[in-house]
């Protein structure tokens, strides 16, 4: 199981927003993800990033959440979330 680490910007953000509890859920849902359950989130491996950074994200609805896993550290940490249209600047 990981830990979760959510930047502050990022925090800020989540919380502004309406439906700020389904997107908490679903970063907690993340807790699992490199485990054997089936989770219900729509997850994507970015594309065009440094050999060493990789880069995921999760679609909520118009929200993008944008996450790095550290597998060392057993730490998931949310590097951004975002309106799609203004994440991926």
């Amino acid at each position: 199981m990981y830990e979760i680490d959510i930047n502050n910007r990022a925090y800020k953000f989540i919380i502004s927003l309406q439906n700020s509890q389904e997107i908490l859920l679903k970063i907690k849902l993340l807790k699992y993800f490199k485990s054997q359950r089936k989770l219900d989130l729509d997850v994507k491996k970015l594309k065009g990033q440094k050999k060493n950074l990789i880069l995921y994200r999760i679609r909520v609805g118009t929200i993008r959440i944008i996450f790095q896993i550290f597998e060392d550290k057993k730490i998931i940490y949310i590097r951004a979330v975002d309106y799609r249209g203004n994440i991926y600047e």
